[in-house]
């Protein structure tokens, strides 16, 4: 019913940037005529948003406020897969990241990526309190004996 508007989601930013629209919205119902509505669609939320939610309402025939509250409960339940990566992505890298997440996990989900440059590379991932380091300073700490003897061997005069 709302794949449209769902669809614009990728990362927790990107919701929560919708459910201030969305917010703002059911508020001007609350606060006065449909005048007001029509208003703040068109001043305060972004025209893709504000086209996808005319649309809806106007093939749906439902009510605005339920409407609105129940997007805002659906985009409330989406859970979040946390991503640390060691450097900022490009819109480029998150499209990516997005795509092979919703490959191979069947669920929405919304990506929560964070920076960390000191895992060096790779990613840490963290989804309903499962952890797994994919990072390269994980790998480099696991075989950082095997590194340090070969490098040692290598920069040793004879």
């Amino acid at each position: 019913m709302y794949s449209d508007l769902l669809s614009l989601l990728r990362t927790k930013y990107e919701a929560e940037e919708l459910l201030e629209e969305l917010n703002g919205l059911l508020r001007s119902i609350y606060e006065g005529q449909g005048g007001k509505f029509d208003f703040v669609i068109q001043s305060a939320v972004r025209s893709e948003v504000a086209k996808i939610i005319k649309q809806d309402l106007e093939e749906l025939k439902v009510d605005k406020q339920k409407y609105l509250e129940d997007v805002i409960e659906k985009i409330k339940s989406i859970e979040v897969l946390k991503i640390k990566v060691a450097y900022h992505p490009s819109e480029g890298d998150i499209e990516k990241i997005y795509t092979f997440v919703k490959k191979y996990v069947e669920l929405d989900v919304l990506l929560e990526i964070t920076t960390d440059p000191q895992i060096m590379g790779g990613a840490i991932f963290m989804y309903k309190g499962e952890y797994r380091d994919c990072s390269l300073l994980k790998t480099f700490n696991a075989n950082k004996n095997a590194i340090t003897t070969s490098l040692e061997s290598s920069l040793s005069i004879s």
